[in-house]
């Protein structure tokens, strides 16, 4: 089944649209990989950038936001396939830092401020690919955008700290549908990855070893490498190295549309909550669950509209053709399984919004996929399962963007959740209350709620009152129409 090596990379090479952001180091790793970097004081937040893509039509731009209340010094290395330095051409949209072009950047982010780095190399060059470590002072958390002009893609992965033995990637390769992934080896030594392929009732179809360099890193379509994911849905599982460090990250092509799936890693029995469905007048949302555990799992999807009421959801299981129209939905999966559900929207009725709940007696996790059918764009909305009593979220309402906010309250009470909003350089602007009743849900424009943010960058955080629990969802639209989710932030 397997692939050589090179012939992935140039596949990639080809391909070029594939962007994750890997887990932080561990403390030995850390110790291992830190002789790049030029500050040598202790970091308290170490992550990854598992890819980067420069040129060729690429762009990549990170967002590094300071969560601490004191500021906070970041560096960047990156390495090339081999684990090489990569010198990258980087501006500052903020124009606080003069362009570089070098594999090391550096900069001081203010408390609660942001640093944006942009690399977009030349469209005639040939595409410079390559991944990236983060070391920084405090909490610095952020996102990266791959964006392909040409194609309309745009596409948001988080800066990621999970350390985890093995990660489970939900794919579907049915229809117009494409997957891709993109493997980051964070170790200084080869790593060798155990790989299991599953299709959706949860029965092993493939296994496979892919080798990949010292720190460095393979990207592929799904159905090229492995034919028997072609036209089918499934789940492909990579098994950490002992003593390794690795990450893995999903997207998911289906025409103009380039979406980043979530990968799932230590997932627990406590459900979670989508934080935003949409469906009717062009929208439709599709739910993607899958059980990671070993024995089988009940699973059950809530909805609940903007006011709290339970939200009769008519929805179609496209792997059986069944159809529902019902306020919950319950399913068993076997081990391995995986459920999806799509939504029945309408374009001549009214479009329906709210937020969804999943219970399950087992280790199920997933997401959901909301599209605009006009535009063909699409986005995910991860599973939310911290419980945090804070989030923040980083908004850019420049040069035509346009920043929207999803919020879901989890309780069964009605709970006023505070807002503060920042500029880029942590400087308070503004703030104000949302109000939501008991499992109530809203979702709203940044520049019209908080005039503040207008034409400006910076970030919105909200905080539960105690005993409060919520979710919470960042939303970006670009003037030709493109819709990204932002990840949100915890502390």
């Amino acid at each position: 089944m397997s692939k050589p090596l090179a012939v992935r990379r140039a596949r990639f090479r080809r391909t070029l649209f594939f962007l994750g952001l890997t887990t932080a180091l561990t403390d030995r790793l850390a110790a291992q990989a830190s002789g790049g970097f030029q500050n040598s004081a202790p970091a308290d937040t170490l992550a990854s950038i598992a890819q980067v893509a420069s040129a060729g039509g690429w762009d990549t731009t990170l967002t590094l936001v300071n969560l601490s209340t004191v500021p906070a010094a970041a560096t960047l290395n990156f390495f090339d396939d081999s684990g090489n330095p990569l010198s990258l051409p980087f501006t500052f949209p903020q124009g606080t830092m003069t362009a570089t072009t070098n594999s090391t950047v550096q900069g001081t982010i203010n408390a609660s401020g942001l640093l944006l780095l942009d690399t977009t190399g030349l469209p005639t060059e040939v595409a410079n690919i390559g991944w990236g470590l983060m070391q920084a002072s405090g909490t610095v958390s952020g996102y990266a955008l791959f964006t392909n002009t040409q194609n309309n893609w745009q596409a948001a992965v988080p800066i990621e700290t999970l350390n985890a033995n093995s990660y489970l990637l939900p794919f579907d390769n049915t229809g117009a549908l494409s997957t891709g992934l993109a493997i980051a080896n964070l170790s200084t030594q080869a790593a060798d990855i155990n790989v299991t392929i599953c299709d959706d009732s949860g029965t092993t179809i493939g296994t496979d070893v892919i080798s990949v360099p010292a720190q460095g890193h393979t990207s592929f379509m799904l159905n090229s490498v492995y034919p028997v994911t072609a036209a089918i849905r499934g789940t492909v599982e990579f098994e950490t190295p002992t003593g390794g460090q690795i990450n893995v990250l999903g997207l998911r092509a289906n025409g103009p549309a380039l979406t980043t799936l979530p990968v799932l890693a230590d997932v627990g029995t406590g459900g979670g909550s989508i934080a935003h469905v949409t469906y009717n007048q062009g929208w439709q949302t599709a739910f993607t669950l899958v059980n990671t555990g070993t024995s089988p799992a009940q699973a059950t999807l809530s909805f609940f509209d903007d006011f709290g009421t339970p939200l009769a959801m008519s929805v179609m299981f496209p792997q059986t053709g069944a159809v529902s129209d019902s306020t919950t939905i319950t399913q068993t999966l076997a081990a391995g399984a995986s459920w999806i559900i799509q939504t029945n929207g309408v374009d001549n009725y009214k479009s329906v919004t709210g937020s969804a709940l999943l219970s399950t007696t087992g280790n199920v996790s997933g997401f959901a996929i909301f599209r605009y059918d006009p535009s063909q764009q699409e986005a995910v909305v991860p599973l939310e399962t911290r419980n945090a009593s804070t989030y923040t979220v980083a908004f850019d309402n420049t040069d035509g963007l346009v920043t929207g906010m999803a919020l879901a309250n989890l309780t069964d009470q009605a709970v006023s959740l505070t807002l503060i909003v920042r500029n880029d350089s942590g400087a308070e602007l503004s703030g104000g209350i949302e109000n939501l009743p008991a499992y109530g849900h809203t979702a709203l424009v940044l520049s019209q709620s908080y005039p503040a943010t207008a034409g400006i960058r910076g970030s919105i955080e909200i905080e539960a009152p105690t005993g409060g629990e919520f979710s919470a969802l960042g939303l970006r639209f670009t003037p030709s129409q493109n819709i990204t989710t932002i990840p949100v932030l915890t502390k």
